[in-house]
């Protein structure tokens, strides 16, 4: 291994990305449990905020004014008092929105958690949505330590002047009172007759509803009794008359209901060990995953049993969305080692249950890994005074299989040869081989500007299926030097949510003949993510907080002997397995709009850490 090649920056110029070589960066990663000192954005409005170890999650209580489901900044306010509950992490706990309506859970470890409010009387959440399927809440996963901002709550109502008003409840204890823990029922019908009209609205998430904009009139409020209910309040006739003059405010025109006809949902977690989605008869269960069901305007959560099963009995009809909690990414010695959902593809169950129904098969199933087996050359140069290059490629068994074999085949237009190992190698699952070949350059590489292609076809002997890889050979000119520059302190890894602060330094050398500009002038550059060992745009890479895929372009005056520095801020938008990403700088000198000149920055995901309490200084 070429130890000069691993490192926060490379003082190397070259004409194809020259990226760190996957061996130093796995070797890196496996010591990765030091501490990790970031600077956290300040949220939306007033509030900051400073992590001392762990991970976060902070959001906002805001009053959405006219219902649109959308936080208007500078004109909807935030609601302090608020109180915001969170489960995960084996735990539930608690706290309440400050004097700017801003919250947050602090010291929070690794895992999926589900953020939720705790409606209050007269209002109805519309951020996030409970009719999109997510129940009204957020899940937020957390990975390496991470704080999360903007896990935000709308809430359109509050105490308005006139109208009618009330709510449904759950009379859990069939007495015809509304007691403190007994919650509203969500989406029931309320019916209002008067003035010769009909007007009907439906509960909120909170089980409150209500009529506005009425005419002087006397008017009946009614309910809609759902199949499996039985009404306990208001007491015969079971419905409001009253008279209502405009101005006028009628409040608590409630409805109990309860039900003895309770239903039951049971499934199972499953490992789909071939990624298919479907339950096959060999396919073992996973215990100890929590199952989320939610609906009814409560939330509930359980664990699979060690054969992967689940149940939640004594549910009162209605609509139910159950969930699993994905647990967070894990570091296994080589890889990145994660759950994949496979079933169901929505992600949810969405199920209604009737009146002493007992739905059954509601699964998920999970796929540990994420990624085909691949491979991956580190791209390289070619300098003048070199004749060959020795590299490597990288055979990665990204899968559950049981050992494999696998052979390479090298195609190019030069003469390469496999050093070591012994062809072919076994792999065991989750493992990668490395393979040192040379390469003897073509005769063609006497000039500047040069470039050949070669790839490795390698193929899994027991299937006899193959996958390949590629990189290319360039010569550059030593009239210009570009080099990337790491400003961060954590050479190529990105702790997923946050951005990496990287520049590349462009040196105008000037003299020489192909490419160069003796006198100075004006040359371009296009900086762009590539995903490792492709040719495309990383989709899930930004580039100075641009949308994942756009390209960086602009153009630089420089006279010999200048240097500029170009700074480039780096973020992972999603979490991917073994997904290294090379940020490419490209100078084009002679104006034709091809690169002249290229150089590359390795950027990955970094895996989980351990975080110990730091003290940030403003």
């Amino acid at each position: 291994m070429n130890e000069q090649l691993f490192g926060p920056s490379r003082k190397r110029s070259h004409l194809l990305p020259k990226t760190n070589r996957y061996m130093a960066l796995l070797s890196v990663l496996i010591l990765a449990s030091l501490v990790l000192v970031f600077s956290l954005a300040t949220a939306k409005g007033t509030l900051a905020r400073t992590v001392v170890g762990g991970g976060g999650i902070c959001g906002a209580k805001f009053d959405d004014q006219n219902a649109n489901g959308v936080w208007d900044l500078g004109l909807e306010p935030t609601l302090p008092g608020w109180t915001i509950q969170l489960e995960g992490g084996g735990g539930f706990t608690s706290t309440t929105t400050n004097a700017d309506g801003f919250y947050c859970f602090h010291n929070l470890a690794d895992g999926q958690y589900i953020v939720m409010e705790v409606m209050q009387p007269g209002w109805q959440q519309t951020f996030p949505d409970p009719a999109t399927g997510g129940g009204g809440v957020h899940q937020v996963i957390i990975n390496g330590g991470q704080q999360v901002d903007d896990i935000n709550f709308g809430n359109h109502g509050g105490p308005r002047d006139g109208g009618v008003h009330g709510a449904k409840f759950y009379d859990h204890n069939n007495n015809g009172v509304w007691d403190a823990d007994e919650w509203g029922l969500p989406g029931w019908t309320i019916q209002l007759d008067g003035n010769g009209m009909v007007m009907t609205t439906t509960t909120g998430g909170d089980g409150r509803y209500w009529f506005m904009d009425l005419m002087t009139g006397t008017y009946t409020v009614t309910e809609m009794l759902q199949p499996g209910w039985v009404q306990t309040f208001p007491p015969p006739p079971g419905y409001y008359t009253f008279l209502y003059v405009p101005s006028q405010s009628i409040e608590n025109l409630n409805f109990g209901n309860w039900t003895q006809e309770f239903g039951e949902i049971h499934g199972m977690k499953f490992h789909d060990l071939d990624g298919d989605g479907q339950k096959d008869v060999d396919e073992p269960g996973l215990p100890n995953w929590t199952i989320t069901v939610q609906g009814n305007g409560f939330i509930t959560s359980t664990v699979t049993d060690d054969q992967g099963n689940y149940w939640f009995m004594g549910l009162p009809p209605g609509t139910y969305i159950v969930s699993e909690l994905q647990p967070p990414p894990v570091w296994n010695g080589q890889n990145m080692i994660q759950w994949v959902q496979t079933y169901p593809q929505t992600g949810t169950h969405t199920i209604q249950l009737g009146p002493n129904q007992m739905v059954h098969d509601v699964d998920f199933g999970n796929w540990q890994g994420g990624k085909n087996d691949f491979c991956m050359i580190p791209w390289d140069n070619h300098f003048l005074d070199q004749v060959s290059l020795v590299t490597e490629i990288y055979i990665f068994n990204a899968s559950t299989d049981p050992q494999k074999a696998y052979t390479v085949q090298l195609v190019g237009p030069s003469t390469m040869t496999v050093l070591t190992p012994t062809l072919p190698i076994s792999l065991n699952p989750y493992q990668y081989g490395v393979v040192h070949i040379q390469i003897d350059y073509p005769n063609s590489f006497t000039g500047e500007g040069q470039w050949a292609q070669f790839q490795a076809i390698v193929t899994n002997l027991a299937t006899n299926t193959t996958f390949t890889c590629h990189a290319s050979l360039w010569s550059y000119s030593p009239n210009w030097w570009t080099s990337p520059n790491v400003n961060s302190g954590l050479a190529g890894g990105i702790p997923f949510g946050f951005t990496q602060a990287i520049s590349f330094t462009v040196t105008n050398n000037g003299g020489g003949d192909f490419p160069t500009l003796a006198g100075g002038g004006a040359v371009d550059y296009r900086i762009w993510a590539m995903s490792r060992g492709m040719t495309d745009t990383a989709p899930i890479v930004s580039l100075n907080g641009l949308p994942p895929g756009s390209v960086i372009t602009g153009q630089l005056n420089i006279t010999p002997g200048q240097s500029v520095d170009i700074p480039v801020e780096v973020a992972f938008t999603d979490f991917v397995l073994l997904a290294p990403t090379d940020i490419i700088f490209e100078l084009d000198v002679d104006g034709d709009g091809l690169p002249d000149m290229v150089t590359s920055h390795l950027a990955y995901i970094d895996p989980p850490r351990v975080f110990l309490p730091v003290i940030l200084k403003p």
